[in-house]
């Protein structure tokens, strides 16, 4: 079901009512928070002052009238907003820009709510740009950080590509798992080469180059490279295996665009 979200009260009243009208485990996505602006905004002027903080406020209201609704009927409410250039002024200003580089609109009631936080942000390098064989660009590489998460996981980071230029929009999943395995104890590499060797004496040698192509005609090595995930990925962090540095990536080395 698509619905125009008009203003935020809208959007949050909308909500109520489905949630009344069902006992279905609903999936509801608003997209998005930040350009979706609150009836005073629409009714209002151009003066950015005569509604200052009037969508915090609105949010903060409404999510906490909203929480429990949403817990009780076991949904998911999946929100989507912008990051933006965290400016501030005064004397500590150079401070803060460092400490958190970013903020997002419609105040903070939602941080408070969220279960799950995602910052997905954007290289700029040249080399995390897709291209396809005559030089336009068709996708590019993103950068996933856990910044909130009640489930243990705060913190973790990934990356993967995503293509928007091509008819096949979508996320080049398969891709990302070279770098999520890179550090098992069952991949070895010397010099161009990697090696993967399993317990039950399966070997392959290959190069990172030939990743894509390899699990997408090797189904034998697609399969040992996803039970390594498992046991890389999850098992290893669910048992708290190894270091923290093992599954955390330092905040300050992320790569992270103003976009």
């Amino acid at each position: 079901m698509y619905i125009q979200a008009s203003s935020v009260e809208f959007v949050l009243e909308t909500i109520e009512e489905l949630l009344g009208a069902t006992d279905e485990k609903l999936l509801l996505i608003w997209d998005s928070l930040a350009f979706t602006p609150a009836v005073s905004d629409v009714e209002g002027d151009f003066n950015p002052q005569s509604s200052m903080a009037m969508k915090a406020r609105i949010l903060a209201k409404g999510m906490s009238k909203l929480t429990l609704p949403i817990a009780d009927k076991q949904a998911t409410f999946l929100v989507l907003n912008q990051l933006k250039t965290n400016i501030t002024s005064g004397p500590m200003a150079h401070i803060t820009a460092m400490t958190t580089p970013y903020m997002t609109p419609g105040g903070k009631a939602m941080h408070y709510s969220y279960s799950l936080r995602i910052w997905l942000t954007g290289r700029k390098a040249k080399s995390a740009f897709v291209m396809d064989d005559k030089g336009f660009r068709i996708g590019s590489e993103v950068k996933v950080r856990l910044e909130k998460s009640r489930f243990g996981t705060q913190g973790r980071n990934c990356a993967f590509r995503i293509m928007w230029g091509t008819d096949e929009v979508g996320i080049r999943d398969e891709e990302s798992w070279f770098d999520a395995i890179k550090t098992s104890g069952h991949l070895t590499s010397k010099g161009a080469w990697y090696t993967l060797e399993t317990p039950d004496g399966y070997t392959k040698k290959f190069q990172p180059s030939k990743w894509a192509e390899i699990i997408e005609s090797d189904n034998e090595f697609k399969e040992h490279v996803v039970r390594i995930m498992d046991e890389e990925v999850i098992q290893r962090f669910d048992r708290r295996e190894g270091t923290a540095d093992d599954f955390y990536e330092p905040y300050e080395e992320q790569e992270i665009s103003n976009e």
